[in-house]
């Protein structure tokens, strides 16, 4: 009986053992690295923001941004013909058809590393405007990184994002945080967001034919997703960052290290929907909609608006308390001029003063017609 006994609790622990292993696998979160944050640089939820992890083809955001530069100082320009070399000809991965001696514009090779993340084509518009002088332009790409606040954060050996045994440099890094920080920057260039959120495109085969690209970033359209890049090798896993815009509130969503595109696409709307579901872009103030109205004697009107001399729009709590606090002036002789201040505002949230400011007139008030013919019949006497 104490055998039987014996065996019975034997059985029990494992299964309690089994049971527990398969909970702690559940819980085991689906990615390395997650972050959700605002334009401004507000972070709402992170896991590891901190943590190094191979960039893999994000590195290409940076690849971008540093052409683009280039192109502001005007030492380069979109429309520029791009002669492919042997090594550009060469490299492997994710790649669009080319070969040595082929012509492609350098706003095509912009399409092609943005959209389809080619690594020939990020090569190729590195290679180009560095004169062929990789080193120099891995030297800007880090220094973009530490103009931008994340030197420590960000590291650059390649502008595709290649892993070291392809390369022979060494391996693109980053954190989520920093990875963050680079899409802010990167959001602010409007013709890199307008290629960014192509969904499909069709560029030149540096022949006379077409190459058609289709966007590798599976979220575009979701959620308000309209950028930026994904990446993964074999060392990074899956990563993504994306920006969206739902109902005003702009958003980063970055996401490190998942096993698959579909887990890691799947974990940024997730992270995304339960942003959503607890807060929402405010324009509390805005300097086209007056606040009130101060009452005006013997003027054309009987009453003027009054308006805050600035705006307020802020991502909040849903649950926030907010309040307009206005003092104004109850009456004001006429004639009233555009920009007078007849009043103050005071913004609080949850009791905290967050703004104030001045109650301004938009339009101005002329002197009653009546009066005016009174007082100039009185003058004529």
């Amino acid at each position: 009986m104490k055998r039987i006994i014996g065996v019975l609790f034997c059985i029990i622990l494992l299964s309690v053992t089994v049971l527990g292993a398969e909970a702690n696998k559940e819980e085991k979160p689906p990615y390395k690295a997650i972050l959700l944050g605002d334009d401004k640089g507000k972070i709402y939820y992170s896991e590891n923001a901190d943590m190094i992890h191979p960039l893999a083809s994000v590195t290409k955001v940076m690849t971008i941004m540093v052409v683009f530069d280039e192109i502001e100082k005007e030492r380069v320009k979109l429309t520029d013909k791009v002669k492919i070399s042997t090594k550009v000809a060469s490299i492997g991965g994710s790649r669009i058809y080319m070969k040595r001696g082929d012509i492609f514009t350098l706003e095509d090779l912009i399409k092609a590393t943005a959209i389809y993340s080619a690594n020939n084509a990020a090569y190729a518009i590195a290679e180009y405007v560095s004169n062929g002088d990789i080193d120099s332009f891995i030297k800007k790409m880090n220094k973009k990184a530490k103009d931008i606040g994340a030197e420590g954060e960000l590291g650059f050996h390649t502008p595709n994002g290649l892993p070291p045994h392809m390369t022979k440099k060494g391996m693109d890094i980053g954190t989520a945080k920093g990875i963050y920080k680079m899409s802010i920057a990167a959001e602010k260039y409007k013709k890199y967001m307008e290629i960014a959120s192509m969904k499909n495109e069709e560029i030149g085969n540096g022949q006379d034919g077409k190459i058609k690209l289709r966007n590798r970033n599976h979220l575009l359209g979701k959620e308000g997703v309209y950028g930026i890049k994904t990446g993964n090798h074999s060392k990074a896993g899956y990563n993504i960052t994306v920006v969206s815009d739902k109902d005003g509130a702009k958003i980063f969503t970055v996401v490190l290290g998942s096993p698959t595109y579909k887990i890691r696409d799947k974990s940024v709307l997730e992270e995304m929907e339960k942003f959503h579901a607890n807060y929402n872009y405010r324009k509390i103030t805005d300097k086209n909609i007056a606040l009130g109205q101060v009452a005006v004697f013997s003027g054309e009107k009987d009453y003027i608006e009054v308006y805050p001399d600035k705006e307020y729009k802020k991502i909040l709590p849903k649950d926030s308390n907010i309040k307009i606090n206005i003092k104004r002036n109850k009456m004001v002789i006429a004639p009233v001029s555009a920009g007078k201040v007849l009043g103050e505002y005071r913004i609080t949230i949850d009791g905290s003063i967050v703004q104030s400011g001045k109650l301004i007139t938009k339009e101005p008030v002329k002197l009653s017609l009546s009066l005016t013919k009174y007082f100039k019949s009185k003058k004529a006497e």
